[in-house]
């Protein structure tokens, strides 16, 4: 196999976040002035101490208030309710509190050559491990009190990937909002290439061991908060208004 080529942008990256970046603006400047959020009476581009425009966005954008839960689904063959390996990271104001994982015995331990081939999990590793229903439960007890904001890259497959496993075991789900690290990425990145893998080499995040549930969850986590520094989003709302318009 060649080796893989790490392809820079094709158009400067602020450049491609320009006119993005206008629709954030208008948002805010319809809702607040600088002068409210300072608690100053001016208005503008300067308020209390002086801090411009872009000091404040840089500091207000570092200083990200997100509580999510980014989560990684290994399948043990092609069925999304085959789940052999659940991984989370949770992340409380925009710090990383923890990340676990847990192997699953899929239905009848059944694997695909295939999927073992990717992840590297096999039967004999999941042959006395918990059924997802039992997995689940210990998330939803300890976890989804506080956490209501899942975070995946593909979210989609993971997402179908618990609602088949709900479904295959008759287990009730919490209303759920969910986050797609790889719609985000193809928004606001020029890559030809938008795996998570390959993201984060570009943009110098700390990588794990790809297709293991839980260090793919701490890559996405990270990769998120990347996404909204880079995007200078401050909240999930401006995700939500942005996403059709980008």
């Amino acid at each position: 196999m060649l080796p893989t080529v790490m392809k820079p942008c094709r158009i400067p990256f602020y450049q491609t976040l320009a006119t993005r970046l206008k629709t954030v603006d208008a948002i805010r400047q319809k809702s607040t002035t600088f002068a409210a959020r300072d608690g100053g009476g001016q208005t503008g581009t300067q308020g209390r101490g002086g801090m411009t425009r872009k000091n404040r966005k840089m500091q207000q954008v570092k200083n990200l208030e997100l509580d999510f839960i980014a989560i990684d689904f290994e399948t043990a063959t092609g069925k999304r309710a085959s789940v052999c390996e659940v991984g989370i990271c949770a992340v409380r104001n925009g710090e990383i509190i923890e990340t676990r994982s847990w192997l699953v015995q899929p239905e009848d331990n059944l694997y695909s050559y295939w999927n073992m081939q990717c992840h590297g999990i096999t039967p004999e590793e999941t042959e006395n491990s918990p059924s997802f229903p039992e997995v689940w439960e210990e998330i939803e007890r300890l976890y989804l009190d506080e956490f209501n904001i899942f975070v995946a890259h593909n979210a989609p497959f993971d997402r179908s990937c618990l609602e088949h496993s709900a479904r295959l075991y008759n287990l009730h789900l919490p209303e759920l909002q969910w986050q797609c690290t790889l719609k985000i990425a193809r928004q606001i990145y020029d890559f030809g290439c938008n795996t998570l893998g390959y993201l984060c080499k570009q943009l110098a995040i700390p990588e794990g061991t790809h297709h293991r549930a839980g260090d793919d969850a701490q890559m996405c986590a990270r990769l998120f908060l990347r996404e909204m520094r880079d995007a200078g989003w401050r909240d999930l709302a401006e995700i939500d208004c942005c996403n059709g318009k980008l």
